[in-house]
């Protein structure tokens, strides 16, 4: 344990070092959420309700996709298929006392821990200028969304580790990253409800796990799941967060046999 406190030291150290990607982030952040609430605003008009959201609705729903995105969605394992793919620095892991996965979640958690504290600053800054109201229904919808976030950031780790790992094969490995993250942002519900979609292509999303990321959180923690529905997404993410640790662990092993040194 002592030695991941270490690297989480030593990550945190070195991403507060640079102040213009920190600001940046801060700016980009600012930009989106206020876009955003503007676009949803304008689509109601004069309309009460909207794909089945009132206007406090949807956008209690965006900030707390926005809040997710950087919770959840964001990650440091983009870097593992360049590594692997290109530079040989993989080999090096493999001589360290750490585990590879371990090693990585924790810059994960690291780099979370960043954007999220960056975006509650943004996030208080609007929701006072522009007196917005977040929903939450209950304590026990957020102590449930909360167990479900914490499912989210696991599952999305696996998902893109998972990914990173087609470079032991394919020697692409940044831009498979790359394109699974805007697939990831699409189909989670980051910029709109699922139910927005076409029912054919809801009723497609909701067999994969990407759902579980940022749509069913927000969900649930509006209340717009009751509590027995909430557990049984719950039970779900599990599930899928099990099925993702054993795929990913089949395809490191897998990979680990193809793997060839490049580079120095």
């Amino acid at each position: 344990m002592n030695k991941y406190l270490a690297v989480a030291r030593i990550t945190l150290s070195n991403q507060l070092r640079y102040a213009f990607e920190y600001f940046s982030g801060l700016l980009r952040n600012l930009i989106t959420l206020t876009t955003l609430y503007f676009l949803w605003t304008s689509a109601f008009g004069t309309r009460f309700e909207l794909f089945g959201f009132t206007h406090q609705e949807i956008v209690s729903y965006i900030f707390m996709a926005s809040l997710l995105r950087s919770l959840v969605l964001s990650t440091a394992t983009a870097e593992i298929g360049s590594e692997i793919a290109g530079s040989g620095k993989f080999f090096y892991y493999l001589l360290k006392p750490v585990g590879y996965l371990k090693y990585w979640f924790t810059l994960d958690l690291v780099g979370k821990t960043v954007n999220t504290l960056s975006f509650l600053v943004i996030f208080a800054i609007i929701v006072n200028v522009f007196n917005i109201n977040i929903i939450i229904a209950s304590p026990q919808h957020l102590f449930l969304s909360i167990i479900l976030v914490t499912i989210a950031i696991f599952m999305n780790f696996y998902i893109a580790s998972l990914v990173s790992f087609t470079a032991f094969w394919t020697n692409f490995g940044w831009g498979a990253s790359f394109l699974t993250m805007l697939l990831i942002e699409f189909l989670s519900g980051l910029y709109f409800p699922i139910t927005v979609l076409p029912d054919w292509m809801e009723r497609f999303v909701y067999l994969t796990p990407f759902p579980y990321l940022i749509y069913f959180p927000s969900e649930v923690l509006m209340g717009r799941l009751n509590i027995q529905e909430s557990i049984s997404v719950i039970f779900s993410a599990l599930l899928w967060v099990v099925i993702l640790y054993f795929l990913g662990r089949f395809t490191f092993a897998q990979g680990l046999r193809k793997y060839e040194a490049q580079g120095g």
